[in-house]
């Protein structure tokens, strides 16, 4: 996982900017680190499975038949 950039001391709008560039050649950094956008992707995914099966529900069977 790549830290992000620490702006926690940025106090005037240049070190802001400087923050932010230095934010987004992070953010490229992280793109390319393949194994951690695979488990991100594989979080949203089972995330998103548990949410459709929560809203869906499962199929009620009356005298464990029908």
């Amino acid at each position: 996982m790549v830290q992000g950039v620490d702006v926690s001391r940025a106090e005037s709008q240049r070190e802001w900017a400087a923050a932010f560039v230095g934010q987004t050649g992070k953010l490229e950094t992280a793109n390319t680190d393949k194994v951690y956008i695979r488990s991100v992707i594989a979080a949203c995914e089972k995330r998103e499975r548990e949410i459709y099966d929560s809203l869906n529900g499962k199929k009620r069977r009356f005298l464990g038949i029908f």
